[in-house]
């Protein structure tokens, strides 16, 4: 097994911390394993392990990093920009806060 010598750091919200750790604990998981699990499915599947879309439950019951104030296709815009079209920086910004603020 190669050396694990190199790490991450992401800055979350102490609420999604605690309650992704309470998940992960009874799954016998740290969450250091977590994202190794994930990590893994990525590589493998060599892309994101599961479906990206706008849920249609109601923005009072979803946690506050997935409201959306309009429906994006982010899919479009990323694409757009692979193939060298222009994309306002502002507007993935902008979606990027809305998603995830």
């Amino acid at each position: 097994m190669a050396t694990k010598t190199d790490y991450i750091r992401a800055r979350v919200t102490p609420e999604l911390k605690a309650n992704t750790q309470t998940i992960f604990e009874s799954l016998g998981l740290s969450t250091t394993d977590a994202i190794v699990l994930f990590l893994k499915q990525v590589e493998m599947k060599n892309g994101i392990p599961f479906e990206l879309t706008v849920s249609d439950t109601p923005e009072s019951n979803m946690p506050s990093y997935r409201r959306a104030t309009q429906p994006v296709d982010l899919k479009a815009r990323l694409e757009r920009m692979y193939k060298g079209r222009k994309v306002a920086g502002d507007a993935v910004s902008e979606l990027l806060n809305e998603r995830y603020e």
